[in-house]
């Protein structure tokens, strides 16, 4: 009987549903062709190891990255963890604008950064000059124009920025400013994040400060 030409899938399954094949009909393996210089158990065997090894070194790469993450983590979550033990320990507003300018530039390397207090009538002219609504809880963030950078940061080397403002009690208000000269350091959603997370503690910190005085 006539028998139609199989097909290389209908191989690959008869031999993954019979693995011991091979092992029934060694002489088989003789007349294989491997590609190697001999064509013999070993080529295949030599093939295997050779797979299991890419796959065990992709595995262990894996298994590096992420520890080094991990690390990494826990590295940022004790600078934070510091920074915020810092800021509920100051007592006055001096002190918590000290703690918190250098500890952002120590540890986490900000370039230009500061915490300035402002009333309400000079955070609106503020907002009327840059033409953003600083009394919003909002996060500004990315390449703002030269003339706000250099309103904000009466420099002409900064080239993008993070501002926040927050109120922590009657017409007190609180304006967070991070800035790099590199052009894209604040493009991502990272750092809003970041700040919104500092203006939140912040917030409670000064607002406690207040009740005390």
């Amino acid at each position: 009987r006539k028998m139609g030409k199989l097909k290389e899938k209908d191989v690959e399954l008869f031999l993954l549903e019979n693995r011991d094949f091979f092992v029934k009909h060694p002489a088989i393996l003789a007349e294989m062709d491997f590609e190697e210089e001999k064509g013999d158990i070993s080529s295949l065997l030599q093939r295997q190891v050779a797979r299991l090894r890419d796959e065990q070194n992709k595995l262990t790469g894996l298994l590096s990255n992420f520890l080094e993450t991990g690390k990494e983590n826990e590295i940022l979550f004790s600078k934070i963890r510091s920074l915020v033990l810092q800021i509920l320990d100051a007592d006055s507003h001096e002190m918590t604008k000290k703690v918190f300018e250098s500890s952002l530039k120590k540890d986490f390397q900000i370039e230009a950064c500061s915490l300035e207090f402002l009333d309400q009538k000079s955070l609106i002219n503020l907002g009327d000059a840059t033409k953003l609504n600083l009394l919003k809880s909002e996060v500004f963030t990315g390449t703002f124009n030269i003339k706000n950078l250099k309103t904000f940061f009466n420099s002409e080397k900064i080239k993008s920025a993070v501002v926040a403002s927050f109120n922590y009690g009657e017409e007190k208000f609180g304006l967070i400013k991070f800035g790099s000269e590199d052009p894209i350091k604040y493009l991502g959603e990272a750092d809003v994040t970041f700040v919104e997370f500092l203006r939140d503690v912040l917030a409670v910190s000064l607002k406690r400060l207040n009740h005390n005085v």
